[in-house]
């Protein structure tokens, strides 16, 4: 669903570099996580923790093909969490989501992450300038895109 999300937001406007395919560590099809990195779009890798869709050794295995490959600049390591649906707690059993808690991604996942990479490597873009997503927010471009001022 991702390419088809970007062909409808780059048909209205948007530049690829400004969207970013959430939920994307629910695959692990590579070929699928590098058609939407080569158009230039990023991946959100946001729900670790929630092995009852996808296992986070599958999520791990596939962000660190990523990294290894050089697309550490375009994947938006982050934590998806629901505390209630529709104004009610979640109808999943808690046993269900044990390991979907805000601080797991760094308790467990981003430790694994970095077992698959050279001590300090992880951390070689700190103090540079923001890739272009962050870029264009700081400086407002994105509201001056038509479609998302509708």
């Amino acid at each position: 669903m991702g390419a088809e999300q970007l062909d409808i937001l780059t048909g209205e406007g948007v530049p690829s570099h400004a969207i970013v395919v959430g939920h994307s560590c629910g695959s692990s099809n590579l070929d699928y996580h590098l058609t939407l990195l080569d158009r230039g779009a990023y991946l959100g890798f946001d729900r670790f923790g929630l092995e009852l869709l996808h296992p986070d050794r599958a999520r791990t295995a596939a962000l660190i093909g990523l990294l290894g490959v050089g697309f550490e600049r375009q994947i938006v390591l982050s934590h998806d969490t629901v505390w209630c649906w529709r104004g009610r707690a979640p109808v999943i059993p808690a046993s269900a989501l044990a390991d979907w808690q805000p601080t797991h991604l760094f308790r467990r996942s981003s430790r694994a992450a970095r077992g698959g990479r050279a001590a300090g490597e992880d951390r070689r873009h700190a103090g540079r300038e923001p890739a272009p997503l962050l870029r264009d927010c700081r400086d407002g471009a994105l509201l001056r895109v038509p479609a998302l001022r509708r």
